[in-house]
């Protein structure tokens, strides 16, 4: 578990990202260049013995967040800047506007 994990917009996500081996010796991979950025429907707190079991909090499955009520569906494609579901390169925009280097993440 993350104990200080990055929060976007008060809330924890996960990066699904896609890659091709084609060899294994030697190692050869490719990433592509976008994926999926899931979040999760409730807002992060520190981990705490209150709040440990708040599993719309720390989990950003999508099969455990679909059903919530603060789950929001994205449903205009030019629009990848919000709701649950975002584009990796929402993800790499709120990283340079918040002081981070992307280049240097990937």
């Amino acid at each position: 578990y993350i104990t200080k994990p990055l929060i976007i917009d008060e809330r924890k996500f996960d990066m699904r990202l896609y890659v091709l081996v084609t060899s294994m010796t030697p190692l050869r991979a490719y990433l592509y260049p976008e994926g999926l950025a899931r979040f999760a429907t409730e807002k992060y707190q520190k981990v705490g013995v209150g709040n440990i079991e708040k599993r719309y909090m720390h989990l950003t499955n999508y099969s455990v967040n679909k059903d919530h009520a603060d789950f929001e569906k994205n449903t205009d494609a030019q629009d990848a800047n919000t709701g649950s579901k975002r584009s990796i390169e929402s993800v790499r925009e709120w990283l340079s506007q918040n002081g981070f280097d992307p280049a240097t993440i990937w």
